[in-house]
């Protein structure tokens, strides 16, 4: 979905986001590297970072499943910068999924299995200790 909006984008030579957050880059600077993050490879966490994110933050996820991949990525030291970039994502994931409290499309929160309009739109995250939501536009307002 998002590929097909994005090279139309690129094509249409858009330099502003539409209100369906396409080009929207909600951070105000780049990302830099983490530090202490080598460029060289060291002990991989790629397997235990799988196994977590399989076990606790799958297509099935409640809030204790959660906690514990919180729990378990809090834990884990990214060596390379592969590993520091899907732990950055993986913990995004699982922040995302604690914070909307529903089921929607094929991830089911067990603890909250129906689908709720209060969490319509999008989390963006800034750096702050709570994303932000971003609701979806309805027909009336305008894209910018």
């Amino acid at each position: 979905v998002f590929a097909a909006r994005a090279v139309e984008a690129i094509v249409g030579g858009r330099d502003r986001y539409r209100a369906n957050g396409v080009l929207r880059h909600p951070l105000p600077e780049p990302l830099a590297v983490p530090r202490g993050i080598s460029t060289t490879p060291g002990p991989p966490i790629r397997q235990e970072l799988q196994r977590v994110m399989t076990r606790d933050a799958g297509v099935l996820r409640s809030a204790k499943s959660l906690e514990r991949a919180a729990d378990a990525l809090g834990e884990l030291v990214p060596t390379d910068i592969e590993s520091a970039n899907l732990l950055a994502v993986s913990t995004v994931l699982v922040r995302a999924a604690t914070a909307r409290r529903e089921s929607r499309g094929t991830h089911t929160r067990q603890d909250h299995p129906e689908p709720s309009a209060e969490f319509l739109g999008r989390l963006v995250f800034t750096g702050a200790p709570s994303p932000e939501f971003v609701p979806l536009a309805t027909e009336h307002e305008p894209s910018r």
